[in-house]
Parts: structure tokens; C-alpha cells; sequence
């Protein structure tokens, strides 16, 4: 079955935050939290222009064609509770154990009040698009 006919387009959004240069030791301190809570087994992260061509080369596998590749950006301004509210949109975070959620949501709470109250992220909104 295809789902998209000859000559369709398709368009694939990704969103890559990250913390703003000005609450980057901020990052840091929340990062420990997220250790102490969640130690990692993350791969090192790869750049961006390795992203791109990653993403771009698997799209063009599939048989698309014309590809574009747009880059949008904007700032988001959280405080701790709507950091908390954003965090909880990630089933990774929503599906922690509750008493384990419950600390580590608090000790970032408690971290970003610390620091102003205030957390700015940096969103790079990735768009592909491609003709089959």
C-alpha cells in the first residue's frame, strides 16, 4: 500500500532544544540532578551538520527526491513549574515511578528557583521536505 502518490510531498518536523549560552551552568546543575535520578547511557551527541546529513541521506534512501532542509529558531522562557509541565509531555519522564518522579521534579523545581526561577531554552525546529 502506498500512502503517499507520485509526485506528493512530505514534510518532517523535528524539535532539538537546548539550553540558552546564559543558563548554560544552569544545564549543568540540572544535568546532575537528571544523573543522580536517571544516570545515563546516552551515546555522545553528534553535531548538527552530521544530523542533517544523517536525516537527509535516510529520507533520500527511501526514493525521495528535491529535498529542502529549513531551519527555524526561537527562545522559550520557563519557569520551574513550566519546566516541570514541558518535561511531563516526555513519556520517558511520565512514565517514572511515582516517588521517583515525584524527588527528582522537585529537586529541579528547587534548582531552577535557585537560579531566578527563570530557565530559557533555545529551539532549533528542523523541517525536511522531499517529492516521492
Amino acid at each position: 500500500m502506498r500512502l503517499l502518490k507520485d509526485n506528493g510531498t512530505i514534510a518532517l518536523f523535528w524539535n532539538k532544544p537546548s539550553p540558552a549560552e546564559e543558563d548554560y551552568s544552569l544545564h549543568l546543575e540540572i544535568q546532575k540532578v537528571y544523573e543522580k535520578y536517571w544516570p545515563s547511557t546516552d551515546k555522545p551527541l553528534e553535531n548538527n551538520s552530521e544530523r542533517y546529513k544523517r536525516i537527509s541521506e535516510t529520507i533520500k534512501a527511501y526514493g525521495f527526491r528535491d529535498l529542502e532542509v529549513k531551519l527555524y529558531h526561537k527562545t522559550r522562557k520557563f519557569s520551574a513549574e513550566q519546566y516541570i509541565c514541558l518535561l511531563n509531555t516526555y513519556s520517558d519522564h511520565r512514565t517514572m515511578p511515582k516517588t521517583t518522579k515525584q524527588l527528582f521534579e522537585n529537586e529541579i523545581k528547587d534548582t531552577i528557583k535557585k537560579n531566578g526561577d527563570l530557565f530559557n531554552i533555545h529551539d532549533t525546529i528542523e523541517l525536511y521536505l522531499a517529492r516521492k
